[in-house]
């Protein structure tokens, strides 16, 4: 379960009506004790604000562009994920957030060549809107 936040800021409170929803919902604390649950949001104060109130929720920070080294270090002190878009990086920037024991999922990366190179650049993560040419592309290595 990946939930994206979006424009949080236009909703004063939600981190905290967020949480007491998804806590109330079976599938959600499932999820949750699996570790198969993350949020994201490009609002990273807000995110941050979240993970002050849900500890245990693994979180990523979206970028549209390329997050620099010293963006990445400070996700890196509260955030488990950086989660940029697949055409603002390279290979370098994904080392770079492993260097920093987190993991990085690209988004939207919708053609099975650019599922090819993200996975050859070892990403934790592909988000797409199409699973099943990425199934395909998986399958085939």
């Amino acid at each position: 379960m990946l939930l994206e936040v979006k424009a949080p800021e236009l909703y004063p409170g939600i981190e905290i009506e967020l949480d007491k929803e998804l806590r109330s919902m079976p599938v959600f604390r499932a999820a949750l004790s699996r570790g198969e649950v993350d949020v994201q949001s490009f609002n990273h104060p807000w995110l941050r604000s979240y993970k002050d109130l849900a500890p245990d929720v693994p979180v990523g920070t979206l970028f549209g562009a390329r997050p620099t080294e010293v963006q990445i270090a400070e996700a890196a002190t509260w955030a488990q994920q950086v989660n940029p878009a697949l055409g603002a990086i390279d290979e370098d920037t994904v080392d770079q957030v492993h260097l920093r024991g987190m993991e990085i999922h690209v988004w939207t990366v919708n053609s099975g060549q650019d599922m090819r190179r993200a996975a050859g650049w070892g990403v934790d993560g592909i988000i797409t809107n199409y699973p099943q040419v990425l199934r395909e592309v998986l399958r085939r290595g």
